[in-house]
């Protein structure tokens, strides 16, 4: 009978220094004639090969196990910053037939210390997300090369651990995170939520807050668990779970982490399951997020909690009265990504930089579980629950990842990048101050490039110079001077400096010139554009009022404005009888106050029914009052209109002030709103605040000057930078996500211009900052304390264009059934909300919300050139 290895356990431990390594190495054997074992420590073959250590033991017939204990000078340890792997051979010789295995394996040691979770003594930092198994077109069965993508993807984006939810995957995912370097939680096959809602009856009384959900489900847990997890009766059943996924990925280095399942409740079995993971493997830690007081894990791990809340449980939660804790805090689920999403990124990655007990977490999730399908029209999509005519399904709730169905990277994973990045940036005088957050590693890896630009109508490259890179140790800073020549620009347009941190050599995940971060700092302001317009003498004909037709005309040059007489709105602009602005029969006005858009995932939760109970969606504009006016200095045509803006039939609104001013050739128009503080019962937030601007479709070509190229909100900007961009084409600005929803908005926008692919037509918008609102004296129309939500000096604004309707945006289920409008739709606004993560967890904060007060805001809508 041939001899064979039947199962084997290596373990690279350290000892307490970190410095010298143990290789334990147990081996199940059958060899009925007896013969030799043998256990060989090499390098890896990319490494050249070589046998470091070695160990041969006798088997007699009955010998069924040996365990092998090797010493190893100062190996070169395992991280995911660091994956340096070894070769264990393993071979058993009996009767002239040797059976052998080989397997990688690293030398690190995993500890609960000090409070923390620590690998080689260090804490660390767990910039992770979750992962299911899932293909477009093969649903689970996922082929390894495209795992190992999702990996290398993972890594290009300074992610650097995984939570394998929720359940063992793919026994080649663990070779390739040994590989490349990636801390994992390894999950058991175990979850039973669904028990909660057998005996939920309480469950309609949650209204969204954490505080009552928390309740609700302290009621429920108890109850839901008996009927497995604390049911002696399955004791056995949830111990094998965990038993079969140590005996599989027992030998990856990668895992530092069992988890015992999720959302399972808590209860005895659970404890079982804990203690078989310290018998069998005492140097791993072990997780469970559902148990928070029985003491079956090494950390505390929370879901979806707001920030607030997560900031009161590392200063609180089993916290010594000396300050000490004796486990750190992790979330195993946070920002949800559905849609468009994650807000908040940048706010939970504060808190953990500020409270070193709270060890980061990982987003749920990776990627979208839509499977290809196509249509009746032949047009292939992404389906998702309910699209195969299924009765029992979770709807769009599997559309929640950073990356699409296919696995292509979504606006949230440029976003988690940058907010990832292991090493950050600041000014300090005139000097760059870097820290390295990584927790091993140096920097000698990586190479800095500056570059400085003066951004005007377009952007020019003034400068380029690297940075000699000190190795800065991890978890330390330096300050590096930067080039004195950066600070000795003279300009009048923004100056401003990009700070690019890429690899200088290759990786076993990416090549050289790979970019980890960036980090910009404005070295100087635009000059304000203010003109003294009361001293300018009259350079065209006076423009001409007709106040006879059924709308109000003024006809200013070559150009032809047209207000409606009931509504107070422009109803449009042309120019040499070329329409610039239009109005369109589903629109009030070409220009509207606008505080409506489509929903978001994160909205449809509590913010739209909220909304629309207020009937944001569906906004009327009524005049109360007009004046026209025409300035003795300059020529301009000034139109004032008192509004009321609100609900046809709900009893409240806002008072507002709508100002026009038309420069007497026609060339520009700025338009003020005031608004005062609304009458009535109110909303308390809004998801916008701006004007919507209707223009004819050949209007197809963008350009801005603010963050891009892609799409940004307040609460999800820091992966977009400033620059001057360019899109050919409207569809261009458009995020396709695969529900269809709000989309495309752009942050800190210093102008935008809209032209036709010709340039012969080009309508540019930029805000009205307070100076330039007071050259202008129109901050006598309203009260002058009014101030715009977004700060009363900021110049800035956000924009959007689209050819989709919010109405479609909502309507659509998927991408194919987007019809295009027979207009372009401009956004031009001086705040929206935040996108949050409500879909499953908290919504935006505070500072980026709308809120309806006394405010003003404006914009100046010119015709840089002439057209022809």
């Amino acid at each position: 009978m041939a001899c064979r290895v039947e199962d084997f356990f290596i373990r690279g431990d350290l000892d307490s220094a970190y410095q010298h390594g143990n290789l334990r190495v147990g081996v199940d054997v059958h060899c009925p004639a007896g013969g030799t074992l043998s256990v060989v420590l090499r390098e890896q073959h990319k490494n050249g090969g070589a046998v470091i250590c070695r160990s041969v033991q006798n088997v007699d017939p009955s010998g069924r196990h040996a365990e092998f204990s090797l010493h190893v000078e100062d190996p070169c340890k395992w991280t995911a910053e660091t994956p340096y792997l070894y070769d264990v051979d393993i071979a058993l010789a009996s009767d002239g037939v040797t059976a052998s295995v080989t397997h990688a394996t690293g030398f690190r040691k995993v500890e609960l210390k000090d409070g923390r979770i620590k690998v080689n003594g260090k804490a660390i930092r767990f910039r992770g997300v979750n992962r299911h198994d899932h293909h477009p077109r093969l649903g689970r069965a996922v082929p390894l090369e495209f795992i190992r993508q999702d990996l290398l993807l993972m890594k290009r984006n300074n992610i650097n651990a995984l939570r394998c939810a929720h359940y063992p995957s793919n026994p080649g995912l663990y070779d390739l995170a040994n590989e490349l370097g990636l801390w994992v939680m390894d999950e058991a096959d175990l979850e039973c939520h669904g028990f909660a809602e057998v005996v939920a009856t309480n469950a309609a009384e949650c209204d969204g807050t954490e505080e009552v959900y928390q309740r609700l489900f302290n009621e429920i847990a108890p109850v839901a668990s008996k009927y497995l997890s604390d049911n002696p009766t399955w004791k056995e059943a949830y111990v094998d779970r965990m038993v079969q996924l140590i005996s599989r990925d027992k030998n990856h280095p990668c895992i530092i982490i069992w988890s015992l399942g999720n959302e399972s409740f808590c209860g005895q079995n659970h404890v079982a399951m804990y203690q078989v993971c310290k018998s069998l493997d005492p140097g791993r830690l072990v997780h469970y997020e559902g148990d928070n007081g029985m003491g079956t894990t090494d950390m505390y791990s929370y879901m979806y909690p707001t920030i607030d809340a997560l900031v009161n449980r590392a200063l609180t939660k089993d916290v010594a009265p000396d300050g000490t804790a004796s486990k750190p805090l992790i979330l195993c689920e946070y920002a949800h990504a559905m849609g468009n999403g994650p807000g908040l990124l940048e706010d939970y990655e504060a808190v953990f930089s500020e409270h070193p007990r709270v060890q980061g977490g990982f987003i749920w999730e990776w990627a979208n579980h839509g499977l290809e399908k196509t249509d009746d029209s032949g047009i292939s999509f992404h389906a998702y629950g309910g699209d195969f005519g299924e009765l029992v399904h979770d709807g769009t709730f599997v559309m929640d990842g950073l990356c699409s169905s296919n696995h292509e990277p979504m606006p949230g994973l440029v976003e988690l990048k940058q907010v990832y990045s292991p090493v950050s940036f600041k000014m300090h005088d005139k000097s760059l101050v870097i820290t390295n957050c990584h927790d091993f590693i140096d920097l000698g890896l990586f190479e800095i490039t500056i570059q400085l630009e003066e951004l005007a109508l377009s952007a020019k490259l003034l400068s380029t110079n690297s940075l000699v890179v000190p190795r800065i140790a991890a978890r330390s800073s330096a300050v590096v001077d930067l080039p004195h020549a950066v600070f000795k620009h003279p300009s009048k347009s923004e100056l401003l400096l990009t700070v690019s941190l890429k690899l200088s050599n290759s990786t076993p995940w990416s090549d050289a010139g790979h970019e980890i971060a960036f980090f910009q700092h404005q070295i100087s302001q635009s000059t304000p554009r203010i003109i003294a317009r009361e001293l300018q003498a009259p350079s065209a004909p006076t423009a001409t009022i007709d106040e006879n037709c059924p709308l109000l005309k003024v006809c200013a040059g070559k150009s032809t404005f047209e207000f409606s007489k009931v509504r107070g709105l422009l109803q449009g602009w042309s120019f040499n009888s070329k329409s610039i602005v239009q109005k369109v029969e589903s629109q009030q006005g070409a220009l509207v106050p606008a505080f409506w858009r489509a929903p978001t995932d994160n909205d449809n939760g509590k913010a739209v029914p909220y909304w629309k109970s207020y009937g944001l969606h569906r906004l009327s504009t009524q005049l109360r009052g007009m004046r026209v006016d025409q300035e003795t200095h300059s020529g301009a045509t000034v139109l004032t209109m008192r509004l009321h803006i609100g609900p046809v039939s709900l009893g409240w609104g806002w008072p507002a002030t709508t100002i026009y001013r038309i420069e007497q050739d026609g060339s520009s128009m700025t338009v003020m709103m005031y608004l005062d503080d609304p009458v009535g019962d109110a909303p308390d937030y809004l998801p916008r605040m701006g004007f919507d601007l209707v223009l004819p479709t050949s209007l197809n070509c963008v350009s801005w000057c603010g963050r891009g190229p892609g799409e940004s909100y307040p609460d999800k900007k820091l992966g977009q930078r400033v620059g001057v961009w360019n899109a050919d084409s409207i569809a261009e600005l458009q995020t396709a996500y695969e529900v269809p929803q709000e989309n495309g908005n752009r942050t800190d926008t210093r102008w935008v211009s809209i032209s036709n692919d010709s340039a012969s037509t080009v309508l540019r918008a930029t805000r009205m900052s307070p100076l330039e609102a007071e050259s202008y004296r129109l901050s006598e129309a309203s009260d002058t304390d009014a101030q715009c939500k977004s700060g009363s000096d900021d110049a800035l604004f956000n924009f959007t264009a689209t050819r989709h309707s919010a109405e479609m945006l909502e309507k659509a289920a998927h991408p194919q059934d987007l019809v295009e409008e027979d207009y372009v739709l401009l956004r031009l606004d001086a705040a929206v909300s935040g996108v949050g993560t409500a879909a499953c967890g908290p919504g935006p904060m505070e500072r980026h919300l709308v809120r309806p007060g006394k405010t003003w805001f404006g914009f100046t809508l010119e015709l840089p050139q002439t057209m022809e």
